[in-house]
């Protein structure tokens, strides 16, 4: 299921985190290959595309992964990015969640 995450404008000591869910369950990350997840984002205005490492957050068998959101040229502007967890299992499978749509990270002005 797709959300929405607002960040204030600037900011850029913030961890982006999910529970990545498969049919109302948590997807096993157990298998998950070595850096295999990642977080893709397409900003709105322009379709830049930026990649962010991710990691496991947690036991693995509830799904929650985490990114960082530490650049601050990907905060710097007020814009929308539209994201997607990408993971790559062991044995070469991917998988997009979430797969019916995108989330959104909403960068809102910071007052001052």
């Amino acid at each position: 299921m797709a959300t929405t995450i607002q960040i204030k404008q600037g900011d850029n000591a913030r961890e982006i985190k999910d529970t990545l869910l498969f049919g109302g369950v948590p997807i096993d990350l157990t298998t998950l290959a070595v850096n295999g997840a990642k977080l893709r984002l397409k900003r709105y205005s322009n379709d830049e595309a930026i990649m962010i490492q991710a990691s496991v957050d947690g036991a693995p068998t509830l799904g929650q992964v985490k990114a960082p959101f530490t650049n601050p040229t990907h905060s710097g502007t007020v814009d929308k990015f539209k994201a997607e967890w990408e993971l790559t299992f062991n044995d070469g499978r991917v998988l997009s969640v979430p797969d019916d749509d995108y989330n959104v990270i909403e960068i809102v002005e910071q007052l001052g």
